[in-house]
């Protein structure tokens, strides 16, 4: 039996991250979602919000309101729930072993991504 991580379970129950993750990810590096790191799921939580702000990208676009009120809602969405993630779980460091620890403080560079 495998173990399931609370940061992995919180990060399935955000579409964004579960299609990221259970699809994309366990695919391109061959491995199952419960072998994902503590540490790979915020950064991919990072990344995704970082999507959302960087302007020609689709998810920039749906935030925008460029493809229709509903995506722009459903971006919406998904961005505030991606930012609650990593507020919730604010920095993790990856050690030697891939094992992940919480260090507690956000740099500014990711608080900017956070506002």
């Amino acid at each position: 039996m495998s173990r399931t991580s609370k940061v992995l379970e919180h990060a399935l129950e955000i579409d964004e991250l579960y299609m990221q993750l259970a699809d994309i990810d366990t695919a391109d590096l061959e491995c199952e979602v419960h072998e994902l790191s503590d540490y790979h799921i915020v950064m991919e939580a990072l990344h995704k919000i970082s999507c959302y702000q960087e302007g020609g990208h689709i998810l920039n676009e749906h935030l925008a309101g460029e493809d229709g009120k509903e995506a722009m809602l459903e971006a919406r969405k998904n961005l505030k729930q991606l930012k609650t993630f990593v507020k919730k779980y604010p920095l993790l460091k990856q050690n030697r072993k891939g094992l992940s620890a919480y260090t507690g403080a956000i740099p500014s560079y990711i608080s900017k991504l956070l506002t």
